[in-house]
């Protein structure tokens, strides 16, 4: 599953509202083949979020195992 949909998929398992997952997802560089382990090497500012809130490393770590 493509990282962008995969963690749009577990953000509306979580019940975030779609506006957040939209931006959070929008963090993961839309080209073919990136993982999200890739994304967060690449985007600080995804490390950072992912950092301070744990509900969005909840997400993370989810989405990777459905990723």
């Amino acid at each position: 599953m493509a990282a962008r949909a995969a963690v749009k998929d577990v953000g509306k398992a979580l019940g975030l509202p779609f506006s957040e997952m939209n931006t959070f997802s929008k963090m993961i560089p839309a080209r073919p083949g990136i993982t999200i382990a890739d994304a967060i090497k690449e985007n600080n500012d995804l490390q950072k979020v992912i950092q301070e809130s744990p509900l969005h490393a909840k997400l993370i770590t989810n989405a990777q195992k459905l990723e």
